[in-house]
């Protein structure tokens, strides 16, 4: 099953070893539009002082090499779609729901704005953890 990774979820496992990474670690499908790494790339020295981690560089590797990354262009023929969707929620989203519309697929976010939308289902952490025997 694919289900798109949202950058929220991606930072948590960066933070922490913890559940979240323990779920990246061992999903396959995780999906994501490219969109999340010019994120993680803003957000990475932060996120890399702020886990504590000393082997900050390695976590990111695992866990960036369980995801795929969708190309912009080719969420271009959803983009006007996602806008409607969720353009008027959170313009910085339309990226995730393109993706979700291209791969027919869930979105999985602790971000409660994702759920202000009823066309594409998201998952939180908690429910991941359930659908997985965590």
């Amino acid at each position: 099953m694919k289900i798109i990774l949202d950058a929220n979820v991606l930072f948590a496992a960066l933070l922490s070893d913890g559940l979240t990474r323990k779920l990246i670690l061992s999903l396959d499908g995780l999906i994501a539009p490219e969109f999340l790494l010019e994120e993680f790339e803003k957000h990475r020295d932060y996120l890399k002082e702020k886990s504590g981690n000393p082997r900050f560089d390695v976590s990111e590797r695992e866990l960036l090499r369980r995801i795929s990354f969708i190309p912009t262009e080719d969420l271009k023929p959803y983009k006007k779609e996602a806008i409607a969707i969720i353009g008027h929620i959170d313009i910085d989203d339309v990226a995730y729901i393109a993706c979700a519309l291209a791969h027919s697929c869930a979105i999985w976010s602790d971000d409660a704005h994702f759920r202000k939308q009823d066309i594409i289902p998201v998952f939180t952490t908690a429910q991941m953890r359930r659908n997985h025997s965590f």
